[in-house]
């Protein structure tokens, strides 16, 4: 009895792998949710806390996708260690995972984490550019979020040690819808076909990323190293059914003043790449978003 006894205690111990001591501190909301429809990216963006204790969480996407991309800033992370990692969880329909401190700024803050999805855990350490191709698998159609799995979500939670933060967010739910119906009108906007779009059964394959990335890896921007600058930065392409690339746009999700459209460059003169396949297997014009992460060892 003793033994399943502490059996279970372990268990506990071990499903909750960075209980703070203390109670949490809960920051709310000092503004509503805005969305911007920008030229090359949709982003929610949310304000907590009030004066000089503000933080920003930013939701944004770059294509359609099933995802979420996010960065936080601000005053909610001002006691948290680069040197450790915390447990960040979106909740409570996600499960907590473990990450760390970025090293990328934002605005006037000089600490930010950001993640690839709400569920992802700790980033790879990125110490040097890179230009990876995105995965190849692809839903048919727009990729889309799910506004059931968004009401399921409520707040964000950061838990460093005896650093319990909560920032309620309120259902996601509508949020996600209105992600979902920014993004379909920003495709409209790059010039791609709609209804054509909701045919696609593949996205274009990048046949050369690895050449071109080296490429890209060559060239860190003189004046973002001087300053010790890092940057991720999204790629988006269109690609005509020829498979050639017809236009090339660079965004950024963090600070990105000092970094220059070499990427673009690159990808113009060397990329090469198979189209877009319709359902029909009938190749199509399409575009493919991918990331180079500028990162100093």
């Amino acid at each position: 009895m003793l033994r399943a006894v502490l059996l279970a205690l372990v268990a506990a111990l071990i499903a909750t792998p960075q209980a703070a001591s203390a109670e949490p501190v809960t920051i709310k909301p000092s503004s509503p949710w805005n969305l911007d429809y920008g030229e090359a990216r949709c982003r929610l963006a949310r304000v907590f806390g009030e004066g000089d204790d503000q933080t920003a969480l930013l939701l944004e996407q770059h294509a359609p996708k099933q995802t979420l991309e996010w960065v936080l800033a601000g005053s909610a992370l001002e006691d948290i260690r680069r040197s450790r990692k915390l447990t960040v969880q979106f909740g409570p329909g996600q499960p907590p995972v473990e990450r760390r401190l970025s090293g990328d700024t934002f605005a006037k803050w000089e600490k930010a984490i950001r993640g690839e999805s709400l569920t992802d855990g700790e980033a790879p350490d990125g110490n040097e550019e890179d230009a990876d191709e995105e995965e190849t698998s692809f839903p048919v159609g727009l990729a889309k979020l799910d506004p059931a799995e968004g009401s399921q979500i409520e707040h964000l939670r950061l838990v460093q040690g005896d650093r319990d933060i909560i920032l309620e967010l309120g259902s996601m739910g509508p949020a996600y819808q209105a992600m979902n119906t920014c993004m379909a009108n920003l495709v409209e906007y790059w010039g791609a076909d709609l209804e054509r779009e909701e045919q696609r059964a593949h996205q274009p394959v990048w046949k050369n990323a690895p050449m071109v990335a080296r490429q890209i890896q060559q060239h860190y921007p003189s004046g973002a190293l001087n300053r010790g600058a890092q940057a991720d930065l999204h790629v988006r392409i269109m690609i005509d059914a020829e498979g050639a690339p017809t236009d090339c746009q660079i965004t950024n999700l963090t600070v990105a003043e000092q970094f220059d459209d070499k990427a673009c460059q690159e990808i113009m003169q060397r990329g090469e790449f198979e189209p877009a396949l319709d359902l029909a297997g009938e190749p199509m014009s399409s575009f493919y978003v991918t990331r180079v992460l500028y990162r100093i060892g």
